[in-house]
Parts: C-alpha cells; structure tokens; sequence
C-alpha cells in the first residue's frame, strides 16, 4: 500500500508540474481535438504518460526496496516497455515518428518483454474453447481465430 500511496503523490505532483509547464508555453499541446481518436473536449499537454511513467518505475523501486522479487519483476516490466513509451515520447515531443515506425518500435518492446519476463500468451480460450490458428506454418494461438470450427455445447 505504502508504494501505491507514494507512486501515486509521485504521478500526482509529476502531473501539476507538466499541467503548469503547459500553461507557461513549455510543453508541446494537442490542439487537434476533432480526429478520429481524440476523445478530449480542450486542448491537453502531449506528454500526459510521462507522470504515469514516472509513477511507476517509482512503484517498481520503491516495491524493489520491500520485495526484492516483485520489485524486480515490476523494474523490468518497465524496462521492457521503455522502447514503446520513448517512442511515443518523442512522437509527443516533435510530431514526426510515423505511425509505421511507432507500431514497430512497439514490436520490439514486446519482444524485450517476452525475453527479459518470459511473458508470452500461450492459451486463450473463448467461451470454453480454445481458438488456435497457423500463420506461415508456425503454430500461434489467438482470438482472430474465430472462422475455425470450435464445439458448441449441448444442453
């Protein structure tokens, strides 16, 4: 509880400070609040998730410092999502990463995930039975799978 409680003052004053960064002119704003996904009514700062980021390496170290392994797991769940959250950083900060690039460098988070946590997806069952499907000849499992006959139960 004490590290929810800490992060949580940690993201909240990270917040204030970005908030009044943006009212003096020092922070990148979304002034585009009509596309497709934009779901606020005023123009906001771009770099709302940095405090959100911030909370939670705060979260993981402070967890380190009570349970080494939790801790851990938590620091590097955040190193593994560092690649994705810096990537949208910098598309926040200058406007130019495109989104082909983004959704790569996404990927590759993933992918430092499932190698630093051994975090992998490898069942997913839908309403009782399990969708798998094959991709390139590689067995994969996931819930696109729905056009595959799977049994329906009889009462």
């Amino acid at each position: 509880m004490t590290s929810f409680l800490i992060s949580f003052v940690i993201s909240f004053l990270a917040t204030m400070i970005v908030l009044r960064l943006a009212h003096h002119g020092h922070v990148p704003l979304d002034h585009d609040v009509t596309g497709v996904q934009k779901f606020h009514a005023r123009i906001v700062p771009r770099i709302g998730g940095l405090p959100l980021f911030i909370a939670s390496i705060s979260a993981g170290v402070i967890t380190y410092y009570r349970d080494a392994s939790v801790g851990t797991l938590l620091l590097l769940l955040m190193a593994s999502s560092a690649v994705a959250f810096l990537a949208g950083l910098t598309e926040d900060l200058t406007g130019k990463v495109r989104a082909l690039h983004r959704l790569l460098l996404t990927m590759v988070s993933a992918a430092v995930g499932i190698y630093l946590l051994n975090a992998v997806v490898v069942r997913v069952d839908m309403g009782g039975s399990m969708c798998s499907c094959s991709i390139a000849g590689l067995p994969s499992r996931s819930p696109l799978c729905w056009w595959q006959a799977s049994p329906t139960r009889s009462t």
